[in-house]
């Protein structure tokens, strides 16, 4: 199965992306796909085991870590407030992988 990580608002955020967010990892984990959540902080930090960083602002590390935290999977989501902005496939995903998971979840994947 595929590694697939997500950049969003997570709990204990409380806005429909962030249980956007928690509803497809749990979704995902269901069906046997490791998932990976870094967090777009805010003033409280996440106890989710699903999140395994988190996005501050305006800081060049935290930035650096997000993107080493994504690229260790598969394929990696990112949301915005209007829409999934990106999903990439990285090149060892298979492209069955990748169009399951695109196709389960609706969201538009493109190859790196």
């Amino acid at each position: 199965m595929p590694q697939f990580g997500i950049l969003s608002t997570y709990s204990p955020t409380v806005c429909g992306l962030a249980t956007f967010s928690a509803a497809l990892a749990e979704s995902l984990t269901a069906k046997g796909v490791d998932v990976s959540v870094v967090r777009i902080a805010d003033e409280e930090t996440s106890t989710e085991t699903a999140v395994v960083g988190e996005l501050v602002n305006g800081d060049k590390t935290s930035a650096a870590a997000t993107a080493e935290l994504l690229n260790r999977g598969d394929i990696a989501a990112t949301r915005s407030s209007k829409s999934w902005r990106r999903c990439v496939c990285r090149p060892s995903s298979s492209p069955t992988q990748c169009s399951k998971i695109q196709h389960r979840n609706n969201v538009r994947c493109s190859s790196e």
